[in-house]
């Protein structure tokens, strides 16, 4: 390793694998503490593969190499191991912590929680404020550069832009700031400057939110622009729920690729990656789909067949918004239909014949999307709603879909069909509503359409349902009940 510090990284790398490879397996995990320690990750994974490990350190460090690899999983997995073997430091359980909050901020539409705001903000027209990681003249680079000369555009446009930095900037870089600095003309808000952002992500973006929330109260912008990366927008979202103001995302780069031009071949299929791209294009997807700030987006993920039941979703959906009119807090009422089949074109008919006018559409269709970018369009749905008919197929089978939908603590409402009244707690995990009723879904949306407390506190408790009860490995369990009950296990 000496030749990493005389910069000579490749053959480094290349020197420190061949030395584990040919050497026994406590050789190979001392060249790869040292790899870890010296900053090559991947080299350090290189060297521990296909090795038995049995001291509970060795897991630790197997661990740590896991997690800053992006190999959530596999750190976890490391780190059970370790308490199994009783290693149980300080730096385990430290490690643990950071995992499961890594984890959770890339979790599909995740954004930290703030009450909404009671008012409508009176926002200021024109005023828009930048969320930044960093900036000038702190930080000099293309990303602040670009910011300066946004502002300075938007400025010459007639907007009063306002740029705001991420808790913790620039005290971490050891400069004490104050709330407010001019740059060129352009004003620069410091949020909790001398913040110590510590170990923990989740909490520090709550942090992150709290103060930015008490900048919008005092600037009252009427627009909130965030740049890359997903955290920035992340608190974005948050502050649209808050104040139901509009939210454009402005996507400069993405990180997860530079992260991953740093990684060996492994690196494209690492969870760090691999979620990072979908907290992403999760960010830009309301957008894209043309929700604006203040938007309750009311779904469903479907074949298009007539006994799913949509036609009622979107009649409920037109309710809503006529008992509603145009000027409520809480903002429009949309739904989001994704899938396609044999009912997409009377559907989409039926949306067309209920708008009010064709620049605000009922519902929105994406048609067929693949399975692996379904997670993103569940992050959009507010309110997730199975609206299945009392057929005889609805009444006899459980789809897959509402189960996915609790997963990602998306508050449920389900026709109140045998197949789905068996999966919801009326109140606690999900609310039920006549099947075929559409006067009676809207009745049950509209409260939980104006409380979005409400809408949380359903969500967590079908999450913490579901995964007691509906995961693979809880089957697993039941299967193995029913099977010792026949004397066959």
């Amino acid at each position: 390793m000496a030749r990493s510090v005389l910069g000579q990284r490749d053959d480094a790398v290349r020197l420190a694998i061949e030395a584990a490879g040919s050497g026994p397996d406590r050789t190979a995990v001392r060249i790869a503490a040292v790899a870890l320690a010296l900053g090559f990750p991947t080299t350090a994974a290189a060297a521990l593969e296909g090795r038995t490990l049995s001291r509970g350190r060795d897991w630790a460090m197997a661990a740590e190499i896991a997690f800053r690899t992006g190999r959530f999983s596999d750190a976890k997995a490391a780190l059970d191991a370790a308490a199994a073997a009783g290693y149980e430091h300080e730096l385990v359980r430290r490690l643990r912590a950071r995992l499961a909050s890594e984890r959770r901020i890339l979790e599909p539409g995740w954004r930290p929680r703030l009450d909404p705001r009671a008012e409508r903000l009176d926002a200021v027209r024109g005023r828009v404020l930048h969320l930044l990681t960093n900036s000038l003249p702190d930080t000099q680079a293309g990303y602040t550069l670009r910011s300066q000369q946004v502002a300075r555009s938007q400025r010459a446009a007639g907007l009063d832009p306002h740029m705001a930095t991420r808790a913790g900037y620039p005290g971490d870089l050891g400069r004490r700031a104050q709330p407010e600095e001019d740059v060129d003309g352009i004003p620069y808000h410091r949020m909790l400057p001398d913040l110590v952002a510590g170990p923990l992500p989740d909490r520090t973006l709550a942090r992150n939110a709290e103060a930015a929330a008490d900048l919008v109260e005092s600037l009252r912008p009427a627009a909130i622009q965030p740049a890359s990366n997903h955290r920035n927008a992340q608190v974005a979202l948050a502050l649209r729920d808050r104040f139901g103001l509009p939210v454009v995302y402005e996507v400069r780069g993405f990180l997860e690729e530079t992260w991953l031009s740093h990684q060996g071949d492994g690196g494209a299929s690492s969870e760090r990656y691999l979620l990072s791209r979908q907290a992403e294009t999760g960010c830009m997807l309301a957008a894209q789909l043309g929700f604006e700030g203040g938007d309750v987006v009311v779904g469903y993920v479907s074949t298009l067949n007539a006994y799913e039941g949509v036609r009622h979703l979107i009649e409920a959906v037109a309710l809503l918004r006529d008992r509603r009119g145009p000027g409520r807090r809480a903002g429009r009422v949309r739904a989001l239909v994704v899938g396609d089949g044999p009912e997409r074109p009377p559907l989409e008919e039926l949306a067309r014949s209920l708008a009010m006018t064709g620049r605000d559409p009922i519902a929105i269709f994406t048609g067929r999307v693949p399975y692996a970018e379904i997670a993103r369009y569940y992050s959009v749905i507010d309110v997730f709603v199975v609206p299945r008919t009392a057929s005889r197929v609805a009444q006899l089978v459980t789809p897959l879909k509402p189960y996915e939908a609790m997963a990602m603590e998306r508050a449920l409402v389900v026709s109140d069909v045998d197949a789905l009244r068996e999966i919801v707690e009326e109140g606690a995990t999900g609310v039920a509503f006549r099947a075929g009723d559409s006067g009676h879904l809207a009745d049950v949306l509209e409260p939980l359409v104006d409380d979005p407390g409400r809408r949380a506190e359903l969500g967590r408790a079908a999450r913490a349902w579901v995964l007691e009860n509906r995961t693979w490995e809880a089957n697993g369990r039941r299967y193995r009940q029913i099977f010792e009950a026949l004397g066959a296990a």
